[in-house]
């Protein structure tokens, strides 16, 4: 009975601290910018690279440029429909600012494209 007790204590024992560093690890890659946390709307304009996707399921598609920087940003504003309709899973530059923050999962930055630079 008292070898029951010391197992368990000792399996706990070591998954509470690989758990502590689990979120740890999760909060870091959160706060590093890949999820936009460098972004905030209204900063200056940039220039994005990116692979163009669409995301969601019907109704509810949104259209993505996807960097290896930023992650996932929504492509918002007048280029929206032409980047959709001619440019979907190819690799496009574009300039921009982000006008809408991260808010969760499914819910990206939104980035409004003011010029488009280049198409590969």
């Amino acid at each position: 009975m008292n070898l029951l007790k010391y197992r368990s204590i000792s399996v706990i024992s070591v998954l509470i601290p690989a758990f502590l560093i689990f979120c740890a690890t999760k909060e870091d890659i959160r706060s590093s910018g890949i999820e936009t946390g460098a972004l905030t709307p209204g900063s200056i304009a940039l220039e994005i690279n990116g692979k163009v996707s669409v995301k969601g399921n019907e109704p509810h598609t949104y259209l993505v440029i996807i960097t290896r920087k930023y992650g996932a940003l929504k492509i918002v504003g007048a280029f929206e429909k032409e980047i959709r309709r001619n440019y979907q899973q190819k690799y496009i530059k574009v300039n921009g600012k982000v006008v809408k923050k991260t808010i969760g999962p499914g819910f990206p930055a939104e980035f409004k494209v003011t010029e488009i630079i280049e198409i590969r």
